[in-house]
């Protein structure tokens, strides 16, 4: 038992801290001037906040044209999408407003890859989600890999914070703040990983592959590995996207994790046995401490002192801001562990109101709604 529990510590120091190392290695590089590539901001439905954070554009907006996306003019985003639009004309920038009716399951996917049909697109596209805050960022670092010829892709990790309203965003703030599964940290790490919440694809080399991912869930994950296969690169970049919306419950919270490591069993699925072991450690080794604390009570709290301290690795790799409080983090990372069974024992999940099976690959495959069983004093003959 102790040499299983110094193996999970190892592990978790020697992981985060290659982490460290890697992600403070990141350096921000000059990039050649781009002028008239896309920011496209793909919408679907009303967040709150969400006309603020339209309004707001990164440093270097000017050189960029905004287009902000909509799969139909009857989705409430559509009004949203059009003032901000104008707004933003008026204050001197390229902006524009479209109706992208997508073909597939998956929005995103789906709007880019008709957004990239209709219109004679740049070089290069900077797709940023509609609940990322682009006020305090500047876009350049995202192009400069890409410019530079060193990546067909590149990412800036996601983090959520600091507005909280409710448990439920404080556990969503720290699972990416202070556990294991902070992307600052995770993304060096796992070299192969790719998060869409902020990207940059060179279209010129990847400009046919959203209309190959329209019906997947996890198109950013699948995004890489198909530019992988082309013999290409992904890369991340230095800097956090601050993205995320207020008011969130638990359970919410642990249905976004379920998809994601649906994806990740469906795309990466060797990557799902570094879960248990990375992602909640304290919940897999509290009953083995337990049982220790029976006949080694020194060694049971030098193990838990220890496991405390490797919980402060992922923090150093994310703004203090972002990182949530301290109380948050075992509930974090039992969501992570709670959404985790969820995922192992189904593949089906629910997305923007649908039902779906997520078949290998992250294909997205309707399921049909389970039907209504008659009422006890009905006759089931005449329903």
């Amino acid at each position: 038992m102790i040499a299983l529990l110094v193996s999970l510590f190892l592990a978790s120091l020697g992981a985060g801290g290659l982490g460290l190392v890697r992600r403070r290695a990141l350096r921000a590089e000059p990039t050649p001037p781009v002028e008239g590539a896309w920011l496209v901001r793909p919408l679907a439905g009303v967040d709150p906040g969400l006309e603020a954070r339209l309004a707001r554009v990164p440093e270097d907006g000017a050189r960029f044209e905004l287009i902000f996306t909509v799969a139909e003019a009857l989705d409430p985003a559509w009004p949203v999408a059009e003032r901000a639009a104008a707004a933003l004309r008026a204050r001197g920038y390229r902006a524009s407003a479209l109706v992208c009716p997508p073909r597939g399951a998956n929005p995103k996917a789906g709007q880019l890859a008709c957004l990239l049909e209709q219109r004679s697109p740049p070089r290069y596209l900077v797709s940023a989600d509609a609940d990322v805050d682009l006020g305090a960022l500047a876009l350049s670092p995202l192009l400069a890999p890409l410019v530079l010829g060193r990546a067909a892709a590149s990412w800036m990790a996601p983090v959520e914070g600091p507005a909280a309203e409710t448990w439920g965003d404080q556990i969503s703030i720290a699972l990416l703040g202070r556990s294991f599964h902070a992307f600052p940290l995770l993304s060096a790490i796992d070299r192969a990983g790719f998060v869409g919440k902020l990207f940059a694809l060179d279209l010129e080399v990847a400009g046919d592959l959203p209309s190959a991912l329209v019906d997947t869930l996890g198109e950013d994950l699948a995004l890489a590995l198909k530019i992988e296969e082309r013999g290409l690169r992904t890369t991340t970049v230095l800097g956090v996207a601050p993205a995320g919306i207020c008011g969130k419950t638990w359970s919410e919270v642990i249905a976004r994790q379920r998809r994601w490591i649906s994806v990740i069993r469906a795309q990466r699925p060797l990557l799902l046995l570094s879960y248990p072991l990375f992602f909640f450690p304290r919940w897999l080794a509290a009953p083995l401490l337990i049982g220790l604390a029976q006949t080694e009570l020194l060694w049971a709290g030098a193990l838990a002192l220890a496991l405390t301290m490797v919980s402060v690795l992922p923090g150093r790799a994310v703004p203090r801001i972002h990182r949530g409080p301290w109380w948050a983090l075992p509930l974090a990372e039992l969501t992570i562990a709670i959404a985790f069974a969820q995922a192992l024992s189904s593949r089906r999940v629910i997305w923007r109101g649908h039902r779906y099976r997520v078949a290998p690959g992250g294909r997205l495959e309707s399921v049909p709604p389970a039907p209504k069983r008659p009422a006890r004093d009905q006759d089931p003959a005449t329903t």
